[in-house]
C-alpha cells in the first residue's frame, strides 16, 4: 500500500491507548523501520515596495511609537509538516507506523517597504535598504539555526514512534490513530516554533537601537531631516 501524506495542524496532544499482543507488536517493529525525520529552512521571495508614505509605515510598525518610519520589513513566520505512513499487511493484521516527517520552517511572506518620500537611487534609500537587508538576513539566519535543535527533537520523537497492529480493514481505527500521532508530533514541534519566534524577535530588536535610528537621521548629510513630511523620529526597522 503506498504511503499517504498528511499536513500537521496545531493541536493539543491527545491521550491515547491501543493494545495488541506483544508478539504481534514485535513483528510490526521488525517489519517497519523507525521514521526518518528531517527539517529544512526556507525563505519566501521578498516583495519590495516604495509606495507607502512614512506616516503609513509608522502606523504599520508593530514596535513603533507613532510618527514616521523610513523603512519597514514585514515577515510572516510559517511552518508545515508533511507526514508519510508505512502500512504492511501480515497474517495477524495490518502493521502501521509513521514512515517519515519533513518539517519546513521559514517565512510565508516577506515585504520590504521604503518610505515614498525617499527619492529612488538616493543615498538615504541605499542606507535604509541596507538596514532592512540586515533584518532579512537575520530572519534567515534564525530559521536556519533552528533546524539543528528542531531536528534533535524530531529524532527523539522518532525513537518513540510506535508500530501498531490493527485488524485488516479497520480504516477508521487506523486513521484515528494516525491523527493521534500527528497531534503528538505537533505538540513536540510547537515549543520549538515558539522558541524560534521569540529568538527572531529578540534578534530583530538588536538591530533597531536608538543609536541606529539616530544614525539614519544623520547619514547622507542629514538627508532625512530635509525631506518634506518627515519628523525627527526617523524610524527604520
Amino acid at each position: 500500500m503506498p504511503p499517504t501524506a498528511f499536513h500537521v495542524a496545531h493541536a493539543a496532544v491527545a491521550t491515547w491507548l491501543l493494545s495488541c499482543g506483544l508478539a504481534a507488536a514485535g513483528q510490526c517493529d521488525r517489519l517497519l523501520p523507525v521514521p526518518t525525520m528531517t527539517a529544512q529552512a526556507f525563505g519566501a521571495p521578498v516583495a519590495w515596495r516604495h509606495s507607502l508614505r512614512s506616516q503609513s509605515l509608522g502606523a504599520l510598525n508593530p514596535r513603533g511609537q507613532g510618527g514616521h518610519t523610513l523603512g519597514l520589513t514585514s515577515a510572516i513566520l510559517y511552518h508545515d509538516v508533511v507526514i508519510e505512513w508505512s502500512l504492511q499487511d501480515t497474517p495477524a493484521g495490518t502493521c502501521v507506523r509513521m514512515a517519515s516527517a519533513n518539517l519546513r520552517i521559514g517565512y510565508k511572506t516577506r515585504t520590504v517597504d521604503v518610505a515614498a518620500e525617499i527619492p529612488s537611487g538616493s543615498c538615504l534609500e541605499r542606507e535604509v535598504l541596507a538596514h532592512e537587508n540586515r533584518h532579512l538576513a537575520t530572519g534567515e539566519a534564525v530559521a536556519l539555526e533552528s533546524v539543528s535543535w528542531i531536528t534533535q527533537d524530531l529524532t527523539r520523537f522518532a525513537r518513540t514512534a510506535p508500530a501498531m497492529l490493527f485488524r485488516r480493514g479497520d480504516s477508521a481505527g487506523i486513521h484515528l490513530w494516525m491523527q493521534q500521532e500527528k497531534d503528538r508530533l505537533g505538540a513536540t514541534i510547537t515549543p520549538d516554533i515558539d522558541t524560534l519566534a521569540a529568538e527572531h524577535e529578540r534578534r530583530q530588536q538588536l538591530i533597531d537601537t536608538p543609536e541606529e535610528y539616530a544614525r539614519l537621521g544623520a547619514v547622507c548629510g542629514g538627508e532625512a531631516r530635509r525631506l518634506p513630511g518627515l519628523n525627527p523620529l526617523y524610524r527604520s526597522r
